[in-house]
């Protein structure tokens, strides 16, 4: 890890977020009043996709160092986690909302007073788009019945946007996934933090949106038949920007087991001098290395959008993957480095540790089976299997 400047989001995350850390874990509660204070710092202005048509070039690189300084300085992985489906919602409404949608949604998403989620889970499906049940009957022109059903969403139980993915049925027309923008008041949606072991900071919960006679007019984002492209560039943002805040709160981490393990004891030992503490806090630093390391894959190309990542989704799906799996274990040596004080609820260790698991089963790490269910319906949906069989077919003819 190199030693840089410290960012506005850093002194943000560390004076206003890690201050209140544990008490807000205590009672489990997402603070609304931080949330729009992260918003005033300009946080959600950075834009991960670039405009060129409005001369606004990406920021990408910025917003991916400052979720890891989020990380960093407030070692919350759940508010943090929020904050990453907020970026990713006000990036889709600015690359494939209308002008509308840009209007009625954008300036309140940026400035904190709209909550968004992304909500493409389901019940029995997980993210597996094939098993997705969600859907939007036409009934007539600009009308249709809506029975959409998600769970374990980010920032459900409090979104005031809700991004669905749905299937679209049309007379005469194939069905299409696409993704519509709901409002608070389409939804009945449920709390489900009280029920985990862990993310008592953020918000995660289910919603149900069910009408006979639902008004799609501005509803649905981005022009027919865009919904699998929505969804890839939803993927391959949340997949480096979890890596980047986890990066960042095993760096933060790494700061507190050396403060505790270097510091005197009454009798004149350091537990720092112990091989195994030692080897435990190494292992966190190691992994953060590590992440840091594949990170820098992506970063080092200077003027990269989020347009840009899709050439880079097999390898962001390893390293979300390697970010699920190792960071695990690295928190888990985070925890054994203070002994009995980890086993309490109000210590960090504990926290990180149930946060870090309870993403790990929400978020799914099923991420290679995206890659090839994109392979898939790219070449089910697009023809593009299709296009290499009668290459080789009109090869062999020749």
């Amino acid at each position: 890890m190199i030693k840089v400047a410290d960012s506005k989001y850093f002194h943000f995350a560390k004076e206003q977020i890690r201050t209140s850390l544990i008490q807000r874990d205590v009672n489990m509660y997402f603070d609304r009043g931080l949330w729009k204070n992260l918003a005033a710092t300009g946080f959600f202005k950075l834009r991960a996709s670039a405009n060129p048509a409005a001369g606004e070039s990406s920021q990408l690189l910025e917003l991916i160092s400052a979720f890891k300084d989020l990380g960093r300085g407030g070692l919350d992985i759940p508010l943090t986690v929020s904050a990453v489906a907020q970026a990713i919602t006000v990036d889709l409404v600015r690359k494939f909302g209308n002008e509308t949608q840009r209007v009625s949604y954008l300036e309140n998403l940026v400035n904190g007073n709209y909550i968004g989620s992304i909500c493409n889970s389901e019940a029995g499906a997980g993210t597996n788009i094939r098993g997705i049940r969600s859907n939007i009957q036409i009934t007539g022109k600009q009308m249709g019945k809506m029975q959409i059903e998600k769970r374990g969403a980010t920032n459900l139980s409090d979104a005031d946007l809700m991004f669905c993915s749905a299937w679209k049925n049309e007379v005469d027309k194939k069905p299409s996934l696409e993704v519509f923008v709901l409002e608070r008041s389409d939804a009945v949606q449920t709390h489900l933090v009280d029920k985990l072991a862990g993310f008592y900071t953020g918000l995660t919960g289910s919603a149900l949106m069910q009408t006979e006679n639902f008004n799609i007019t501005n509803r649905q984002l981005g022009e027919g038949k865009l919904g699998f492209s929505i969804l890839k560039h939803c993927f391959n943002l949340e997949r480096i920007f979890i890596t980047a805040v986890i990066t960042g709160v095993l760096e933060g981490l790494v700061q507190e087991a050396m403060t505790f393990a270097c510091a005197t004891s009454p009798t004149g030992t350091r537990l720092a001098d112990n091989q195994y503490i030692q080897d435990k806090i190494i292992e966190v630093f190691s992994t953060a290395c590590k992440l840091s390391g594949m990170l820098s894959e992506i970063t080092s190309h200077k003027g990269i959008s989020s347009e840009d990542l899709v050439h880079f989704t097999p390898f962001l799906s390893v390293m979300k993957t390697t970010t699920i799996t190792d960071a695990g274990n690295a928190l888990l040596s985070f925890y054994e480095v203070f002994g009995f004080p980890s086993f309490t609820t109000s210590h960090v260790a504990q926290k990180v540790l149930r946060d870090h698991m309870a993403m790990r089963f929400l978020g799914g790490s099923k991420e290679q089976q995206k890659i090839i269910l994109f392979d898939e319906l790219s070449n089910a949906i697009l023809g593009v299997g299709k296009e290499k069989s009668e290459k080789k077919n009109v090869e062999k003819s020749a």
